[in-house]
């Protein structure tokens, strides 16, 4: 931070989706982390999951998801706008 103004720089080469995870995320840090709170592997997993429940709201998530979860029903889902793949994804990729 410069004078107190943060200042998030992200990578527009990625898909949109993965831009919306990496900016949550990095608003999760500014909103959590600002006062020197956790750092290293424990701030980059609540970041994680802040950005996770700013993207995709559990109760909305559940209100809206199929029945049953096949990936031919969350392809379906994406196509009508309910786009749960991609961040399904991202969180399967980000869970290490």
């Amino acid at each position: 931070m410069v004078c107190d103004i943060p200042f998030v720089f992200l990578n527009t080469k990625k898909t949109a989706e993965r831009c919306r995870f990496d900016a949550a995320h990095e608003l999760g840090h500014l909103v959590m982390h600002c006062h020197g709170a956790p750092q290293g592997q424990e701030a980059e997993k609540e970041a994680n999951a802040f950005a996770s429940a700013f993207l995709m709201p559990r109760r909305s998530v559940l209100a809206n998801a199929p029945r049953s979860a096949t990936l031919k029903s969350l392809i379906s889902h994406k196509n009508t706008g309910m786009c749960l793949l991609p961040h399904l994804t991202i969180g399967f990729t980000r869970s290490t």
